[in-house]
């Protein structure tokens, strides 16, 4: 890998292709990168979401921010969610009880991803810890739509 060619890459939940207000899921058109390089490894510098969640019932805790078809590699929670997600970050609900709170969650994470000059569809979701889907308006959504930013760091695998 050469970080010296790594660049930052910036997704939101407003780039949603799925624009029904009040989403759980957020389908988003991933890649299209120009250059000679297809195959890259991804960190997760940075992921924030506005206040919008509740941690009530109080046995949540945390949600999981996951991608579908975006990982090319590596085990995230064998036999609980498919081997098409991965986990981009965790996110500590004890932080926004108050929905005028924004909240960070975890980052470090990496994994590889390839054939990134194809532009493809990714559906980025948050889990519940028993890896259900939260629900609209009580648990995400509440008061208002819940929005995210999430900063990725690219390095090109040679």
């Amino acid at each position: 890998m050469n970080s010296k060619n790594s660049f930052t890459y910036v997704i939101s939940s407003d780039e949603r292709t799925n624009t029904t207000a009040n989403q759980i899921t957020y389908d988003i058109d991933f890649g299209g990168f120009s250059g000679k390089n297809q195959d890259y490894n991804c960190e997760v510098l940075s992921f924030s979401i506005n206040g919008r969640t509740t941690a009530t019932p109080a046995d949540i805790g945390y949600l999981m921010f996951m991608c579908e078809n975006l990982n090319d590699d590596g085990f995230f929670m064998v036999r609980k969610v498919s081997n098409r997600d991965c986990l981009i970050s965790i996110v500590p609900l004890s932080a926004v009880i108050d929905a005028s709170c924004q909240a960070d969650g975890s980052v470090g994470i990496s994994f590889k991803v390839n054939n990134c000059q194809m532009r493809r569809p990714v559906k980025f979701k948050f889990l519940k810890p028993d890896f259900t889907a939260p629900t609209s308006a009580t648990e995400i959504n509440v008061g208002a739509e819940t929005k995210w930013v999430l900063v990725l760091r690219l390095t090109p695998i040679d």
